[in-house]
């Protein structure tokens, strides 16, 4: 069982959560992210701007990228891993192709807008790039009615600005769902499998993109929409600042199961920087006990555009006959865990074969019969299948080898961050300028910091056990090519930020990798070895930070 769900892990980190095949045509086609926004106008002045997002499947109307939901070790049962079928709103030729693309906000919706479209005044204490808050689901509601019959009022084509072609004929504003926030959250086809899997997509410091709790971001406050740089697809303050609501209601497994409340996308300006992650998600209720709206000062939007699936009997009539060979191809959307599957089939199959060959070879030797094939043509298949089987395997011990190095490597690289955090903060507490408020707010950041760190070193425990399970030089060959993998990245980061984490990384890697080659040695788990060799690699870096100011 343990095995089987780290290769669930590990499959993740190999393959990314894109579905196994791309169209042809778009692969011979470079796209330059972001694209170019879709604008909104409003001629009372209101403007929304929308990110293309293509999904890379074609224009044929039942089209889907599949990918996966959830958490990749964070979250818990309210993150589980799930596979999603994701279709896009609107066909824009991107290039020189058709493609299905999800349009969704560039920021959230801001108090300038909010009152715009509401025609009310902007409350003269208010910021009007502020997103807006403390507005309940029903609040949302009206607003996005009232935008919609705004839009309608005019011809769609004076009021949509599209850079692509395109036809908006049928469109509409609407929340976006669970399953396209989060793949527009983790960077959509914009980034490669693995960052894709990452807890956030992005190079560099967290802070340089998202407003998250403390000093060196948001200091507690809310900020104006857009002031940091966007996500790989454009996408400004996706994880924090405000949390955003989504179109779907809450179910534990994203599409299926019971019903809750609302569903509450990313984090906000006052959560910790280690748990912003783009699978975030939690379930609010739709009144209070009382009977009061839920309201939050945490909880703002951003909008989506949508069309209608069926929007003419003549389109309906194209869409039974688009349903028909679409059947011959489909994918049942399924909420299971990735599996072995194609693995064990293969090995399965072999091992039929070898099954049957033993049957008639004792056949043979004991009646002396060569009815189809001689006795050595029946054993050099049977070796032929065996090697097959070998092959099989010794595949899979490289995918097993290769997810857990990158996990354990992901996860020591976050464990430097911890412990330079931690490290920082203890400082704080022997600033005699500092007050006695913010020094116990330290106290506490740094018990948060201390569990994380302790979480982690279970996480490379398990990552210890994998490789035990794993031939030790399936180990060693995926250690060397992924720290080649780092290497060479070095050499095209753009900038100083991004070249030292990659840097750290290394190192961090290289304690991974020699605590492991330990463990494969004498069975032993040293784990303080580990976290000794973390915090060696924090303090190098926090006391270069201090020389440079």
């Amino acid at each position: 069982m343990f095995r089987e769900s780290i290769f669930i892990l590990s499959v993740s980190l190999l393959f990314g959560t894109s579905p196994a095949e791309v169209p042809k045509e778009f692969l011979s086609e470079a796209v330059r992210f972001p694209l170019p926004t879709v604008k909104l106008s409003l001629p009372q002045g209101a403007i929304f701007e929308f990110c293309v997002v293509p999904l890379q499947i074609g224009d044929a109307p039942f089209a889907m990228k599949e990918f996966w939901l959830g958490g990749r070790g964070a979250g818990g049962f309210k993150e589980p891993p799930t596979r999603s079928m994701l279709a896009g709103s609107v066909v824009l030729k991107i290039g020189k192709k058709q493609d299905w693309c999800i349009l969704i906000g560039k920021t959230e919706v801001t108090v300038a807008q909010w009152h715009g479209v509401l025609e009310t005044p902007v409350p003269t204490d208010t910021d009007g790039q502020l997103p807006i808050t403390k507005v309940s689901r029903a609040d949302v509601a009206l607003f996005i009615e009232k935008l919609n019959e705004q839009v309608r009022k005019y011809p769609i084509g004076q009021c949509i600005a599209s850079p692509f072609e395109g036809t908006f004929t049928d469109a509409f504003l609407r929340l976006p769902s669970e399953a396209e926030w989060e793949f527009a959250a983790r960077g959509g086809v914009a980034v490669d499998s693995n960052k894709f899997d990452k807890p956030t997509p992005y190079d560099g410091e967290l802070n340089r993109y998202e407003w998250f709790f403390g000093q060196d971001s948001s200091k507690g406050k809310l900020k104006q929409v857009g002031l940091l740089k966007p996500n790989p697809l454009g996408l400004c303050d996706m994880l924090a600042n405000v949390s955003e609501m989504a179109e779907s209601l809450y179910q534990i497994e994203y599409s299926q199961g019971r019903i809750g409340g609302s569903v509450i996308r990313g984090g906000d300006f006052r959560t910790e920087e280690a748990d912003l992650r783009s699978s975030m998600r939690v379930e609010t209720p739709w009144v209070f006990r009382d009977g009061t709206a839920y309201r939050n000062g945490t909880v703002g939007f951003r909008l989506a555009i949508g069309s209608l699936v069926v929007s003419s009997m003549a389109g309906s009539e194209k869409l039974e006959i688009e349903w028909e060979r679409h059947l011959d191809i489909r994918i049942q959307p399924a909420a299971a865990s990735p599996s072995t599957a194609s693995v064990s089939e293969i090995s399965g199959k072999e091992l039929e074969e070898i099954s049957e060959l033993t049957k008639s070879l004792a056949k043979k030797l004991e009646l002396g019969t060569t009815d189809e094939l001689t006795t050595k043509q029946t054993l050099a298949l049977m070796e032929v299948r065996t090697a097959n089987i070998r092959g099989s395997m010794k595949k899979a011990d490289a995918y097993f080898a290769m997810g857990a190095v990158r996990l354990s490597s992901i996860i020591s690289q976050d464990s430097v961050s911890t412990c330079a955090k931690i490290l920082q903060a203890r400082e704080m507490l022997n600033d005699p300028d500092l007050s006695d408020d913010l020094k116990a707010g330290s106290k506490l950041r740094i018990g948060r910091f201390e569990k994380n760190l302790r979480e982690a070193s279970l996480s490379i425990e398990g990552c210890l056990k994998m490789f035990g399970e794993i031939p030790r030089d399936a180990v060693d060959v995926a250690f060397d090519e992924h720290l080649k993998k780092i290497e060479d990245s070095i050499a095209i980061a753009e900038d100083v930020e991004t070249k030292g984490a990659r840097k750290r990384q290394i190192d961090a890697t290289k304690v991974a990798r020699k605590i492991s080659m330990e463990y494969l040695s004498n069975r032993r788990i040293d784990l303080d070895e580990w976290k000794a060799g973390m915090y060696e690699i924090a303090k190098t870096w926090v006391d270069r930070l201090k020389a440079s100011e």
